[in-house]
C-alpha cells in the first residue's frame, strides 16, 4: 500500500506561522513608532538651538544693559512637526558681569560679560504629551566685552 501524502499545511504549521508574522510586524511598528519619535524630538531640538542662537546674536548685537530683552523672556511658535501643528518655544536671556570695568589709561573702560540664552519647549502645560522625551531645552552661550567711554 501507498502511504499518503499532504499537499496542505496543518493546523499548527498555520498558528505558528500566523504567530511569527504577528510578530515580526509588532517588532517593525515598534521601531517605527521609536523612529518618528525621536525625528520630532530632533527636529525640536533644531529648531530650539537655531532660535536660541538667534536670540543670542541679537542680545549680543544690542548690548547692555537690557541686551534687547527687557524682560529677558520671549516666545516664539515654530512648526516643527507639521503644518498645522506648532510649537511653543519660551526663551530666557541671562548676564552675568564676569569682570568689572576696569580704570583704563586711554580713557576706555572693558566691561566683560558673560550672555547665556536657554530654549525650553512644551512647558508645563504641555507636560502631558512629553513622555519619554527627556530634558526638552537647549543652551547657548558666549563672552562678550563692551568698551565704554570713560
Amino acid at each position: 500500500m501507498k502511504a499518503r501524502t499532504s499537499k496542505g499545511l496543518t493546523l499548527a504549521e498555520l498558528i505558528l506561522s500566523f504567530g511569527i508574522l504577528a510578530f515580526v510586524a509588532l517588532v517593525v511598528a515598534g521601531l517605527f513608532i521609536f523612529l518618528l519619535k525621536n525625528s520630532a524630538k530632533t527636529n525640536d531640538l533644531t529648531a530650539g538651538r537655531v532660535l536660541a542662537q538667534n536670540v543670542l546674536d541679537r542680545a549680543v548685537q544690542h548690548g547692555p544693559p537690557d541686551w534687547g530683552f527687557p524682560s529677558g523672556n520671549g516666545r516664539e511658535d515654530l512648526t516643527t512637526h507639521d503644518s498645522r501643528t506648532d510649537t511653543e518655544f519660551i526663551y530666557t536671556v541671562r548676564n552675568y558681569t564676569l569682570r568689572p570695568p576696569d580704570n583704563a589709561v586711554s580713557g576706555i573702560s572693558r566691561t566683560f560679560y558673560y550672555v547665556e540664552v536657554e530654549v525650553r519647549w512644551w512647558d508645563t502645560q504641555g507636560a502631558a504629551g512629553r513622555t519619554e522625551m527627556g530634558e526638552l531645552s537647549t543652551k547657548v552661550s558666549q563672552v562678550v566685552n563692551y568698551e565704554e567711554q570713560m
